[in-house]
């Protein structure tokens, strides 16, 4: 898309009448204008934007004297936008600060500034537009447009969703959906428009694992499931469960894992090698290990 430039348009048609027509496209007006570009590298890279974002906004907490009070944005992966120069950072800049889901790990983040980049008059015409519109300038624009609606939403590709305040909204099987909205920066030719549309998308309910695993198998009360689950029951959990993050509640701080499977065997009977303070390595069943480490009784 660099270097595309919109036709421009002949002229305007005189025949039929004239209407008043409502569309989801909003005109934007930014003024000529400078914007440094940094970029962030968090480690370990492996975190997923949800925590790139939380970390980045516990940044500006911790360490706000070296952001002046700017409000710089972040597009959740490596690129910080700023209006005006950060004071504190002066080619590369090293931080460390507390993963805030789990304050037990320590975050390494790297700031260096990388160039200056020119916002064009938004306000111009609409050949001044196509003449000196950079695509970077469109991106730039789209990530700060972004930045609000990413921190206060959960956001999905360019579509930004809030759960639900009643629970009417289920779909069955441990889900229901949410409503949100889409927004993107296009480039027109008649207007730089921020484009908006109704979105709506099926999330996972938040809930145990133990009413997850009654909706997905229609069980209405545990107290009907007498019996461990049959091949079938636990292959169809297993199908449904098998690759989303559980997060745990004995450990006594926030802790999130990703389901691999279900075993064929219940907690009672279900083993594996546990290695003793000794050193030796001995089989331990779930309930044992439950009962014994933390002091719960598995049912």
């Amino acid at each position: 898309m660099e270097g595309f430039r919109c036709p421009n348009r002949p002229n305007f048609g005189s025949k039929g009448d004239a209407i008043i027509l409502r569309a989801n496209h909003f005109k934007i007006g930014v003024r000529k204008s400078f914007i440094q570009h940094y970029i962030i590298k968090i480690l370990p890279d492996i975190l997923s934007k949800r925590h790139r974002r939380n970390i980045f906004e516990k940044l500006l907490q911790v360490y706000s004297s070296i952001f002046a009070g700017q409000l710089p944005v972040f597009d959740g992966i490596e690129n910080i936008y700023s209006k005006d120069p950060l004071p504190m950072i002066k080619g590369k800049l090293e931080l460390e600060v507390l993963l805030p889901d789990d304050e037990r790990v320590k975050v390494k983040v790297l700031i260096q500034w990388i160039s200056q980049l020119s916002l064009p008059d938004f306000s111009g015409s609409a050949n001044e537009l196509n003449n000196k519109m950079p695509y970077s300038s469109i991106q730039v624009l789209d990530v700060i447009m972004r930045y609000s609606a990413s921190m206060r939403y959960t956001p999905i590709g360019r579509s930004f969703f809030q759960p639900p305040e009643n629970s009417n909204q289920s779909l069955g099987g441990g889900r229901q959906v949410w409503y949100g909205h889409f927004q993107n920066v296009q480039l027109s030719c008649w207007k730089n428009m921020l484009n908006m549309d109704v979105a709506a998308a099926a999330f996972y309910k938040a809930q145990s694992v133990e009413k997850f695993m009654m909706e997905v198998l229609g069980i209405t009360e545990m107290s009907h499931q007498t019996r461990p689950l049959c091949e079938g029951q636990r292959k169809k959990l297993c199908k449904e469960i098998t690759g989303l993050k559980v997060e745990v509640t004995h450990s006594g701080y926030k802790r999130k894992y990703k389901v691999t499977g279900v075993t064929s065997r219940p907690a009672r009977t279900q083993s594996f090698p546990l290695t003793l303070e000794t050193g030796q390595t001995v089989e331990c069943t779930v309930v044992k290990y439950f009962r014994e480490k933390y002091n719960i009784i598995l049912e």
